[in-house]
């Protein structure tokens, strides 16, 4: 099994994968299930052909730069399993300060009920983390989860099922925003719309130029393109003293802070800078 994990990381390392050595290791973890404690402690463990056959098909992708949560269609986030499908962005770990933000949010207000929306869901990973953690601290709370993605969409149903969460969640397959004439108000609404400039995407590392799907990422010629239509209607659907929390791309939050600001009904907007100190995401409180 050393061989093999001295072996991949090379070929890895060749492909320009920065820690090659730990990429390899969790291919290993992931194609055959011997998590790090059993490898290190047994890694003269021999491997067996169909083994070896299954963990060199998986490195061969990972050399091609297919990510390794495409490799295995399921992601961690918040500290839960989600499956992913081509539809779905796998969730990134930066994302998982919005669930932070919203949580800290609850903490400063008296609500023991919460009514909670993620716009362009995806695999509903924050949204269904954020519903997790509060039903853990005896919260009354229920989910819409939204997306224009059928696929996508089912990914999100599959993975309240698993999560034993789904008599809290409503699903609508939309563009944006529940239909008006359901009445729908919400206390906290997620989302982590696509921002990137269209010309931007040929850019991109190849793990997401060649394997994201590209409506999850294309914001229109200047990014902002979701941020204007959620600027524009989301204040239908807040309750008084409702938040809602997004997250953007460097660099934008002051544009987003003045599309935001125009609106007659914002009451507060709070900015988050990410690990890397970088502006990431704006908290949006309405009257």
């Amino acid at each position: 099994m050393q061989d093999w994990v001295i072996a991949a990381a090379a070929r890895l390392d060749l492909a320009g994968l920065e820690e090659a050595r730990r990429e390899a290791r969790l291919l290993l973890a992931e194609s055959i299930g011997l998590d790090l404690n059993e490898q290190f402690k047994a890694p003269e463990r021999s491997l067996s052909t169909e083994e070896l056959a299954l963990l060199n098909k998986n490195l061969a992708r990972r050399c091609g730069r297919e990510p390794i949560t495409s490799i295995f269609s399921k992601a961690y986030f918040y500290g839960y399993e989600f499956s992913l499908n081509d539809a779905c962005l796998a969730p990134r770990p930066e994302t998982e300060m919005l669930v932070d933000f919203a949580l800290d949010l609850c903490k400063n207000c008296s609500r023991e009920a919460y009514a909670l929306a993620e716009l362009c869901c995806g695999s509903g990973a924050p949204g269904l983390s954020l519903l997790l953690e509060l039903l853990k601290e005896k919260k009354q709370a229920r989910l819409d989860l939204l997306d224009i993605s059928a696929e996508a969409l089912s990914k999100a149903r599959e993975n309240a099922e698993k999560h034993r969460v789904l008599s809290h969640c409503q699903f609508w397959h939309r563009d944006l925003f529940p239909p008006r004439e359901e009445g729908l108000l919400f206390d906290i609404i997620l989302v982590n719309p696509p921002y990137i400039k269209g010309e931007d995407i040929p850019l991109l590392m190849p793990e997401v130029r060649e394997h994201d799907r590209h409506l999850a990422l294309d914001g229109g010629t200047d990014g902002l393109d979701f941020y204007r239509r959620l600027a524009q209607g989301v204040s239908c659907f807040m309750k008084a003293q409702a938040w809602l929390l997004l997250e953007h791309g460097k660099g934008q939050a002051e544009e987003i802070i003045e599309l935001f600001s125009a609106e007659k009904n914002v009451q507060e907007i709070i900015r988050k800078n990410d690990y890397a100190g970088h502006d990431r995401m704006l908290a949006i409180q309405y009257k």
